[in-house]
C-alpha cells in the first residue's frame, strides 16, 4: 500500500487533519495514536486528538491534574481515562479502576521567551560552564534581565563541542529562533573560539568579557603580592572599580605595575593587552542593563542543577529544562 501524502512543511495542518491525511500509511495501527514528543497548537486540539484515539480504542476521557506556574500560566495538563483513579469508599459503584492511560501535556514556553527577548534582549550573558553529567556535554544559557532586574532565560543550547563552528551555529540559530536582531551587548568568559564566532556572526554586537573571569587567576599568577591586605591588590581594585577615563586608566595602570616591579608579569601583560574587552573605561558608552559579569548565567546554572538530577538521560534533561523555563524561577 502506498504511503500517505508528503505534506509541505509550511502547511500548518491541525493534528486531527494531519492524522487523517497520513492514515493510509499506518497499516493496522490506530489513526490517532499519540506519541511522545507530539506537538499540539492548543489544549483543545490535544483533547480532540486524544478523544478520537479513545473512540478508536473504546474508552472515555476527561481532564486530570494540571500545574500552574508563578505567572499563573498553565504549564501542564493531564488528560486521563475516565476510569483513572479509584473511589476508596466501601459501597462505591464507581467505574474507576486506576486505569493508567494518560496523556501528559507540557506547555512550551518558546513564545514567552521570544516575547521576553523582544522586550529585554538588548543585553545577554552567555556561559557554557554547566555540563550535562551523563554525557559530559557543555550546556550554554542565554540569560538577560527584565525591567525589575530579575533574571530571565531566553534559550539554552546543548553542544557536542566548543569549537568556532559550533559557536557560530549557536549564535546564528539563536537570533533565528528569537526572530529578532542580535543583542547590542553580550557578556561571556574569555573563550577564544567564542570570540571569533561572535565577530563573524554578530559583528555589530559589543562583546564584553566578564571581569571576574579575567581576574579569577590573579592570585595564582601573581602570588603573595596579590594577597588579601596587599597594597598592590588595593590599588589595582581601586583602579578597576573607580576610574572611568581611558587615559587615566592607562596612566594609573602603568604606575601601579611599574611601582610594584611587575612590568614583566605575563598575566598582567595579557590582561592589559585585552583591556578593551573587560575594563570599565572602554564600556562607558555601552548599554549593559546593569550587568558586568556572567553571574546571571552562572546563577541559572545553579538553579538548573536543582531541577536536573545527576546523570540524567537526554529526554529527562530536556523535560526538566523546559520545566525550569516555564516555572519562571526568580534567580
Amino acid at each position: 500500500m502506498p504511503a500517505g501524502p508528503c505534506l509541505p512543511a509550511s502547511w500548518n495542518y491541525g493534528a486531527v487533519e494531519r492524522a487523517l491525511r497520513e492514515a493510509s500509511g499506518r497499516g493496522e495501527k490506530c489513526i490517532f495514536e499519540p506519541s511522545i514528543g507530539q506537538v499540539f497548537q492548543t489544549l483543545e486540539e490535544a483533547y480532540e486528538f486524544f478523544n478520537m484515539y479513545s473512540w478508536e480504542i473504546g474508552f472515555g476521557i476527561r481532564y486530570g491534574r494540571s500545574r500552574i506556574n508563578t505567572s499563573k500560566l498553565k504549564t501542564r495538563q493531564d488528560i486521563v481515562c475516565s476510569c483513572e483513579g479509584r473511589d476508596k469508599s466501601d459501597d462505591s459503584r464507581s467505574s474507576r479502576c486506576d486505569c493508567p492511560c494518560i496523556l501528559s501535556l507540557l506547555r512550551s514556553d518558546d513564545e514567552a521567551c521570544m516575547i521576553d527577548y523582544a522586550s529585554f534582549g538588548d543585553v545577554v550573558t552567555f556561559d557554557t560552564t554547566y555540563r550535562m553529567n551523563l554525557y559530559n556535554l557543555p550546556f550554554g544559557l542565554f540569560v538577560g534581565v527584565n525591567n525589575h532586574f530579575q533574571s530571565i532565560i531566553f534559550a539554552g543550547v546543548l553542544l557536542t563541542e566548543e569549537t568556532i563552528e559550533a559557536f557560530k551555529w549557536t549564535f546564528r540559530n539563536f537570533v533565528a529562533v528569537m526572530g529578532k536582531d542580535a543583542p547590542k551587548t553580550i557578556l561571556t568568559d574569555q573563550c577564544h573560539q567564542m570570540r571569533v564566532a561572535l565577530e563573524a556572526e554578530w559583528p555589530d554586537t559589543r562583546h564584553w568579557w566578564c571581569k571576574w573571569h579575567v581576574l579569577r587567576k590573579a592570585k595564582e599568577s601573581l602570588g603573595p603580592i596579590y594577597s588579601k591586605n596587599s597594597a598592590f591588590k588595593r590599588e589595582l581594585h581601586e583602579l578597576l572599580d573607580q576610574i572611568v577615563e581611558v587615559e587615566e586608566f592607562e596612566t594609573r595602570w602603568a604606575e601601579i605595575v611599574t611601582g610594584h616591579g611587575l612590568g614583566e608579569n605575563e598575566f598582567l601583560a595579557r590582561a592589559y593587552e585585552n583591556r578593551d574587552m573587560w575594563a570599565k573605561p572602554y564600556f562607558t558608552d555601552t548599554f549593559c542593563a546593569g550587568m558586568t559579569s556572567t553571574q546571571r548565567s552562572e546563577s541559572a546554572n545553579h538553579v538548573l542543577k536543582t531541577y536536573i538530577p545527576r546523570s540524567a538521560p537526554m529526554h529527562l534533561f530536556v523535560t526538566q529544562f523546559d520545566r525550569l523555563v516555564t516555572d519562571r524561577v526568580s534567580l
